[in-house]
This record gives C-alpha cells, structure tokens and sequence, in this order.
C-alpha cells in the first residue's frame, strides 16, 4: 500500500511495477505491469494519471481500478468518473463501468478486478451486520393490501405509467430507528458509518422531512407519467390533516431559498394558470379538495381541477385495457404498483419502429412489437412478500418472446444436488422450430452461412442439431467455484446418436480448417455401460489451460459437466433420489397456487458461496472478533431464494416470494463487495 503526496493510495497486487512523476499538470502512475487499486485524492490543481504501454486514465478524486498485462489494459471504476484514452479513442467510465484497449482483453465482472484487496474480512463483516439488520427490518408489520383507490379515478387519460405505493413514512421512520440503534451496538456499523461522512446526517434529515409530510397523507401515494404534449410527472395523494398547507409552504421556502429562485409554487386555483406557466416557472403544487398534486405542467392541474368538480365524468385512463389491468391489480389487494403501458409508449415513439427499419425487424424477430403492457406488483399475503412482474402481449406471444412454454415437469432438474448454489430450469418451444424462425429472420445472407456449414461438414445446423433436442434444459453450479466453478448442462435429447454424429462432424471440421491454431480432442470412454466423451484444447495456448468438457448420455439426457466426477455425482443423486427438486429447503420456496408445474425457474442459494469464502478468510486473514462474529451473522441469515415464471399464451408472468424477487441484501451485495471495500479506505 503506497499513499503519494496528494493523499492518494495506491494498492499494488503482487508482481506488479509501477513509478511516480510529479509534473505541472499533476501526478502520473506509471503502471508497467500488475495490477493496482487506486484510490484518488481530491486533486487541488491538476489531475492523477494513471499511465500504462496503450493506456492513460485521467481523474479528479475517485476509486478504480487499473490491470496492465501483455494482451492490453483494462480500467474498472468502483466509484467517481474516469477518462481514459487508448488510441485515438477517448471515453468516460462511470461507478460499475469497465473498458480495455483490445479485442484480445474481454470485460469481467468489475468486483473480479478486485477480489485481491486485502480487506475481503472487513468487507465481509459490514454485509453480515447489514443482513442481520435486513432481517429485522422485514419484521415490520407492512400497510394493509388496498383493494381500491380514490386516485386512480383522478389520472389523466393520457398516462403511460402509473406507479402506487403504501404511505410508508411510520415504516421508513422504525427502519431508521432500528438502523441507528444497530449502528450504535456495533463496532463494523460504526465505524462503517462514520466513514460516509456528511451522507450520514443527510439520510437521517431526509427520512425527518418524509415523515413530517406523510402524517398528513391518505394510506396511498400514487405518480403518474402522461404522453403528448403536457408529458411530465404527476404525483398525488389525499390530503387528510388539517395543517397541511402551513407544512408545504415551509417545505417550499426552504427550497426556493436554497435554489435563489421560485422553484416551488404552491396553486389554490388551477383554473387561473396559463399554459405555458409550468414551462417558464417552476414546479406546481396543487392543495384542495381533499387532494394535494405536484406537477410542473400548468394544463395537467387544469385536468386534474376538472376531474375533482365532477368526479362522476371522470373517465378514468384511456386505454381501457391497460386501465383494466390496473383495476385487476387493485381487486387482488394493491401493495407495491407500477404498471406501464408500452404499446402506447411504442406508438408515441414509433419512429425507431418504422415499417422495414433495422429497429423494426429487431422488434419483430423477437416479439417486442407485440408487447402490450407490463405490470410489476409487491405485496404482503399471509406473512409473506409476494413479488410479481407480468409482460402482456396483444394477442398471442410471437418471435423470441414465444419461446418460453407453457408450465411442464422439469425433469433435468433431477440431475442438480440439494447443495447447488446457482440452478435455472427451462421449458422451451421445439428447438427445431425455434431454429426454423431465426433462420427465416435472418434472410438469405444466414440461410447461405448455413448452406457453406453443410456443404464442408455434411452437417444440417436446423435437422443434425435442433431437431434432436427436447424442450427442457437446466443448468447449474453444484459444487466448488474454484479453482474452476462446478458447472453442469442437462439437456433433453430424442435422438442422442444423431447428435453425437453431428458433434463429431463439426469438430472433425473445425480441426481440418487450415488457419485453426486450437484444435479439438475428442475422446471417449466406456463405463458401466455409458460411453463418456471429452473435449479438451490443444495445441497453441489453449492446450495448457486445462479445460476441458465431459459429457455423457442417459436416458434421453444429455448431461455435461466441468469434469467426470460431476457427471458421475450428478448420475449418481439423480438414482439415489438426491436432487434439488426433492429437498426440503427447495419445497419450502414453492407457491401456492393451482399450477403443479412452471415454464423457468432460478434457484440461488447464496449461503453455499458465502460459507467457503469466509471461512477462507477466517484462515488465511488477520480479523477482529467483532468482524469473525459479523461473518458468521452473514452465514446465518443468507438463505436460499427461487424465482419462477409461468408463460400463458399472451402473457408471461415472474414471480417470487421474499425482497427483491427472491433476493436479499445479501445476494445483491455480494458481487458489489470489493467494491464497497474501496469506499470504505476513503
């Protein structure tokens, strides 16, 4: 670890070299190989460069990441902005952004960039103080499901999207509270705390200010986005204290006071407002009738004050088919809503989709043309947060969008272990038929690819390959994610020995090509009566790696696999009745709804990842006790999670039970973690 004069830190990984010059217009870090992580100070005057053999990165005060190696440079941001420049090309990075210098240097995952940082433990223990914190925010009882609403009747009939959630300031305001009581019993929430500087007064300020004004609304805070002309925000709410209006003219001469001009003006009588007032002026706040609006278009108050005079004219949203899938919505019981209308959305902005624009047949092949609407709820039902997102279609789904079947037992499934961390199961369309519309999408140009294929390895693309699979595949991690990950493919097969005839033909092609400096090696091996294939790499390069794909054939399956002993696991559990499918912490995730089977489903349980990677870091690093106990507060509280999906002919629905689809704070987390690290040595 090096800290220059600037204030700036620099973390070198090993067998990395780099120097430092100090010029007029700043620091540079000459990075010759090796990676390192630096963290830039706020520069006074001029700028910290980064400077590699093909490579210069520019910044003011920011964290990122830079790795030299001999096929190129590649840059990864943590947080802040970056420049780089590499050729003659120059572009910005933003937090999560990533770039090289060549083709020959592909993108990886940002936090892959930096997983080598010596503080993984201290990383580790914040998350798990954090899920521990999660956990008792989600025993908060939620509002109650609304199965009506007095504001959708007042949205404008030109809404594209409309959006409604509980009043959730007593909720945020016990979240916060819960929030500082935690931060104050533990020394990782603390100290984490106390790193975020002015950020941490600021949140508590906000949730102040959001609690104040929430006293004085209905159970419901709905937005609204309108097309044509007047397009901007609408939001709305009941107003249901007396006091309101002494709260918004605060509120808003804090505002305008901070921002020098009239940004906030508050509207007793819409009906005076000129057109162009919402253009010229600034935002709109509307209180009466029992209504409190904020917009910044003087004519959606005009429509909106209509609307309050005569309730019973009020026609509601024009399309009447999305309006009925808001109604649906609220009929179940409403938590969470946003719903959006995306065919008026895709009319409104036709021109990308014009008859026989590139756009336009994008949108045809795969079915995006067709969409209608989509509807994203969240709720709570019996104890338990339900999530669902629906894609409606107008009429029955086409292109790539019809791909995903109808629900149907998923029996590649058997093949994956009860000790999965990563599972997704699939019912497809016939392959071949799927096949058959891509090569019709893609014209004569495609179909003459596919005829040059045939015509050197005698192999037919749509009958040799497509035509013998089934409609069901699953793909999983079962097992060890290194030093290689445990991957495994399960995949229905009609007519295995057709397909290995064409497996055999395209590699025997591929390694006869005159230019392929990697060939194939196919070997086979007969045990127990099942003949097993290998493919390894070989020559040039490829052939030192190491990898290799192991698949074998049973029972109208085909199963791959990283290497034999998963092939051999997977056959194994699959007899024993050892599966994913059968074990209780899987079941225990399944809905209750009248639908035995499902189209996709994606199974994760994050516990199996974390537990190896902390207990490495227990052995391998020099942690506290507080931070030991936080790691185990992760292992404890990171449980599995599924995510499902039912397709209908005109409508595909996902859905899942828990936050954020099935996955927690931790799940999310975990791949930001170096990341987070980063912020923390600010």
């Amino acid at each position: 670890m090096l800290r220059l004069a600037d204030g700036s830190q620099v973390e070198m990984n090993q067998r990395s070299q780099m120097f430092v010059t100090r010029e007029v217009r700043g620091t540079t870090i000459h990075l010759e190989r090796g990676n390192v992580i630096v963290h830039a100070a706020k520069q006074r005057n001029g700028a910290l460069y980064v400077r590699t053999p093909d490579a210069e990165v520019m910044v003011k005060g920011t964290i990122f990441a830079v790795t030299s190696g001999t096929k190129g440079s590649r840059v990864s941001v943590v947080e802040g902005s970056v420049k780089v420049d590499h050729g003659a090309q120059s572009q910005m990075l933003k937090p999560g952004e990533q770039t090289t210098t060549g083709p020959s240097v592909e993108n990886v995952p940002v936090q892959d960039e930096i997983t080598w940082s010596r503080d993984s433990a201290r990383y580790l223990a914040i998350l798990g103080e954090l899920s521990g914190l999660q956990k008792q925010i989600e025993r908060i009882p939620a509002q109650g499901l609304r199965t009506s609403s007095k504001l959708f009747a007042m949205v404008p009939e030109n809404t594209l999207v409309y959006a409604a959630i509980p009043n959730i300031g007593g909720t945020l305001s016990e979240a916060n509270r819960l929030f500082e009581e935690r931060v104050q019993a533990s020394p990782v929430l603390k100290q984490w705390w106390a790193d975020q500087g002015p950020n941490a007064g600021q949140l508590t300020q906000m949730v102040n200010k959001v609690r104040t004004i929430s006293d004085y609304l209905g159970d419901e805070i709905v937005l609204v986005w309108t097309s044509g002309k007047t397009s901007a925000p609408l939001i709305l709410a009941e107003a249901t204290r007396p006091g309101l209006k002494e709260v918004l003219l605060g509120e808003m001469a804090n505002v305008n006071r901070r921002t020098g001009k009239a940004s906030l003006e508050l509207v007793e009588n819409p009906a005076q407002l000129r057109m162009t007032d919402g253009e010229t002026q600034g935002a709109k706040v509307y209180l009466g009738k029992g209504l409190v609006a904020f917009t910044t278009q003087s004519e959606i108050l005009k429509d909106l004050a209509g609307r309050l005079e005569n309730p019973a004219g009020a026609s509601g949203i024009g399309d009447s088919g999305f309006q009925h899938r808001i109604e649906q919505a609220y009929q179940g019981g409403a938590g969470w809503l946003f719903a959006a209308n995306l065919d008026a959305m895709t009319r409104e902005h036709a021109g990308p989709f014009r008859r026989g624009s590139r756009d336009n047949n994008v949108a045809r092949a795969t079915g995006l043309d067709g969409v209608r609407y989509l509807v994203v709820e969240r709720k709570e039902v019996n104890g338990q947060t339900k999530n669902t997102a629906t894609l409606g279609f107008n009429g029955d789904r086409r292109g790539m969008a019809s791909w995903l079947a109808a629900p149907g037992p998923m029996s590649t499934l058997d093949f994956v272990s009860p000790d999965a961390s990563l599972a997704s199961s699939f019912v497809i369309k016939n392959p071949g038929a799927l096949l058959g519309e891509l090569i019709a999408q893609g014209g004569p140009e495609l179909q003459q690819k596919l005829d040059e294929i045939q015509s050197k390895t005698g192999v037919n693309i749509l009958h040799d390959i497509a035509d013998p699979l089934g409609g069901e595949l699953t793909f999983a991690i079962d097992g060890p994610l290194l030093p290689v990950p445990s991957w495994k493919l399960a995949v229905e097969v009609y007519s295995p020995d057709r397909l290995q005839w064409a497996f055999e033909k395209l590699i025997d092609a591929l390694n006869q090509t005159a230019d392929a400096t990697v060939k194939l090696q196919l070997t086979k091996t007969v045990e127990k009566n099942r003949t097993f294939y290998t493919v390894k790499p070989v020559g040039g390069q490829a052939g030192a790696l190491g990898v290799e794909l192991d698949y074998v054939f049973v029972d109208g399956y085909l199963l791959a696999a990283a290497n034999r002993g998963l092939l051999n696991s997977a056959i194994q559990n699959r007899g024993t009745g050892f599966t994913l499918a059968r074990s209780e912490k899987f079941r225990a995730l399944l809905p209750n709804d009248a639908n035995p089977n499902f189209s996709g489903i994606v199974y994760h349980n994050v516990g199996g990842m974390v537990g190896p990677l902390a207990d490495g870091l227990k052995q391998m690093s020099a942690i506290t006790p507080e931070q030991k106990q936080a790691i185990a507060k992760l292992q404890a509280n990171s449980a599995p999670g599924l995510v499902y999906a039912y397709a209908d002919s005109d409508k595909i629905t996902i859905a899942a039970n828990g936050s954020l689809f099935g996955f927690s704070l931790d799940t999310l987390a975990l791949p930001k973690a170096f990341e987070n690290i980063m912020r923390q040595k600010r």
